[in-house]
């Protein structure tokens, strides 16, 4: 967790690193099951500090692609939208 992160001087790009490398989320996350449309979410246990590492994307990131239902994403990383 970032506590423990912090406390061992990981930077948040440290702690990412850190938890691709054991293929583990933080321990302050939690799944839950939100409905069949929905399916599961993703949820904070506790607060995180401003630019901590939480979690790494592992799906498809499309560009330009017009939302396929209301609970598509979009965001903007490095200047470019997905």
């Amino acid at each position: 967790n970032l506590v423990r992160s912090r406390s061992r001087g990981f930077s948040p790009l440290k702690d990412a690193e850190h938890h691709g490398r054991l293929g583990k989320d933080v321990e302050k996350l939690t799944w839950r099951f939100i409905s069949h449309t929905k399916g599961r979410g993703v949820f904070a246990k506790g607060p995180f500090f401003k630019g901590s590492f939480i979690v790494e994307y592992r799906g498809i990131l499309s560009k330009n692609v017009e939302p396929s239902n209301e609970y598509t994403y979009i965001f903007m990383h490095k200047g470019n939208e997905y």
